[in-house]
């Protein structure tokens, strides 16, 4: 039990100087600022509610942009094989290969793909 006030200890030190605060420098009535403390914390835990929920927002449309390259360039690639001269036969042969042998037995050096 004494470990439970000892670490509560400044938590009233801090709930203290808040109220000083807003009674001597924010000049609100000592009556109105448990009220208006209370209204903070509470202000504060939204917002951090809301910053979390920015954060995940963020992070979902990271994840989708990424796919969405991805994607880009699997739906770009047969298209730049053509062009560079590759008939539409050779390149179902190279993706036969590469489902048969796996992405790890790419021809070139350092497994580096030339697309």
């Amino acid at each position: 039990m004494l470990f439970q006030w000892e670490s509560g200890i400044p938590l009233l030190l801090a709930l203290e100087t808040a109220v000083i605060k807003k009674i001597e420098i924010d000049g609100i009535p000592a009556g109105d600022v448990p009220y208006r403390i209370l209204e903070e914390i509470d202000d504060y835990k939204r917002l951090g509610g809301v910053k979390k929920q920015l954060y995940d927002t963020i992070m979902q449309l990271s994840t989708a942009s990424q796919i969405i390259a991805r994607q880009e360039r699997v739906i770009n690639t047969p298209t730049k094989l053509q062009m560079s001269g590759m008939t539409e036969g050779q390149i179902l042969n190279a993706c036969r290969f590469l489902e048969v042998n796996g992405r790890n037995s790419s021809p070139y050096p350092n497994n580096s793909h030339f697309w």
